[in-house]
């Protein structure tokens, strides 16, 4: 859908000008009303001064706050550049530390079994008698830590 372009007449340092623009009604005056706010500054600080002065002084003015703005907005940018990047470096260390995590509870589910397995061989050692007891705890025991060490020198191996 196409604008159709507006226009409005406005008093800017007591002169009348008709402003036609595609924006807005709203627009067009907020951008009136700052000229004449800046003209009337300029009038106020040097009143002697010509309309055409003023007009060039409120135009060097005007240009001046907007090529501070375009610093601000690259000064920005810049920051913006750069939080992207510690976000990135960020998110790699928390990548890093999820796996760290995710092994840790590996480990944790592997001795947990390990303990649970140990804790079951006492309890049948314990069904026996004395002499078969230390027998039977010494094979399950050989037997689990070599499991273990086998399990963990492949994972170390990865």
């Amino acid at each position: 859908m196409e604008r159709k372009a507006e226009s409005l007449d406005f008093k800017i340092d007591g002169l009348l000008y008709r402003l036609r623009a595609d924006e807005n009604a709203w627009y067009m005056r907020k951008i009136a009303q700052e000229a004449e706010q800046m003209i009337s500054e300029i009038k106020r600080s040097n009143p002697r001064s010509s309309a055409q002065s003023r007009s060039v002084l409120a135009l060097i003015n005007a240009l001046d706050r907007l090529y501070k703005s375009f610093d601000q907005i690259s000064q920005l940018e810049s920051e913006i550049k750069h939080l992207r990047e510690q976000q990135a470096a960020l998110r790699s260390v928390l990548n890093r530390q999820q796996e760290e995590l995710d092994e840790a509870k590996t480990a944790v589910r592997f001795y947990r079994n390990l303990t649970d397995r140990l804790q079951e061989s006492i309890l049948e050692a314990e069904q026996k008698p004395k002499k078969q007891q230390v027998t039977v705890l010494e094979t399950k025991q050989i037997d689990l830590f070599n499991e273990a060490d086998f399990e963990l020198v492949a994972k170390e191996g990865k």
